[in-house]
């Protein structure tokens, strides 16, 4: 955090961990935000958040399409229903 005062604005801390709306960060963890919240991902995660993530876009851009040739409540999909039809690129996907 910063020293604040008239005219003033200095570095308080460099590289020190904080708590950031009861968050903790670190140095060298990843802070990831958009429109919808931000996330702090410890660096010794990355790697696997980065998979989980990729494996998941996938999924919705597979979801994405079949809802857009076949218009239905997203429901139909949540929590994925079982068995999953052999073929399709879910099913390819999650099997």
């Amino acid at each position: 955090s910063a020293k604040q005062g008239p005219a003033v604005m200095q570095p308080w801390g460099v590289n020190d961990v904080i708590s950031c709306g009861g968050v903790t960060v670190r140095p060298d963890d990843i802070v990831v935000g958009d429109r919808d919240g931000v996330v702090v991902v410890p660096k010794c995660m990355a790697q696997t958040v980065i998979e989980t993530a990729t494996e998941r876009e996938e999924i919705e851009n597979i979801l994405k399409s079949d809802l857009e040739a076949n218009p239905a409540s997203p429901g139909k999909y949540y929590p994925f229903r079982q068995p999953l039809q052999e073929g399709t690129a879910l099913y390819d996907l999650v099997a």
